[in-house]
């Protein structure tokens, strides 16, 4: 079988059954099948998780993989913070539909920005205060001039893969192909 096969399933309901590294083994109705992912970026997998399957190209969960990445930083101290940081947490929340936390976007590990760091750049107006998908970072930019808070923003080349979601449920996989067998 083919990708023309999990389209056809698409929007069936689907059990998962087990699952590998490289492969989950799903039900639909009667018939079991072996979906096999190739370049698995992400996972949440639950033995016996159920839900509608879907193989999507556009999905929030996507962004961090198909979108540029965006560094923002601030240079000027908002009068503001608490409206400021709860608008933040708003559009992000908007934009990504509840299936990321916007903590870890303007607290990133590989960008050496904490939680306490991104607090203190905002209190005080300079630094880095997010990092993230290009199409969240314009929603974020958005309320950082509605409180007329200067920004200075980075964006990274374009991404040359462009990743699927196998999404059953709220179980999914992040690869760059799936196969059904």
């Amino acid at each position: 079988m083919s990708q023309r096969h999990i389209e056809e399933l698409s929007g069936k309901l689907a059990v998962i059954v087990g699952y590998q590294t490289t492969y989950v083994i799903i039900k639909v109705g009667d018939q079991k099948f072996r979906v096999n992912f190739f370049c698995k970026q992400e996972f949440l997998l639950r033995k016996g998780g159920t839900g509608q399957l879907h193989c999507l190209t556009d999905h929030p969960l996507l962004k961090d993989y198909n979108e540029q990445s965006v560094s923002i930083f601030i240079n000027s101290k908002p009068k503001q913070f608490a409206k400021l940081n709860f608008d933040i947490q708003k559009s992000f929340n908007e934009s990504m539909q509840g299936w990321r936390n916007w903590k870890g976007y303007v607290s990133n590990v590989s960008s050496g920005l904490s939680f306490e760091t991104y607090t203190n750049n905002l209190h005080s107006g300079s630094g880095l205060v997010f990092d993230g998908p290009s199409s969240v970072a314009e929603k974020v930019i958005e309320v950082y001039e509605k409180y007329n808070v200067l920004t200075k923003s980075f964006t990274t080349p374009p991404k040359q893969k462009q990743f699927k979601l196998l999404l059953i449920g709220s179980n999914y996989v992040i690869a760059d192909e799936f196969k059904i067998y």
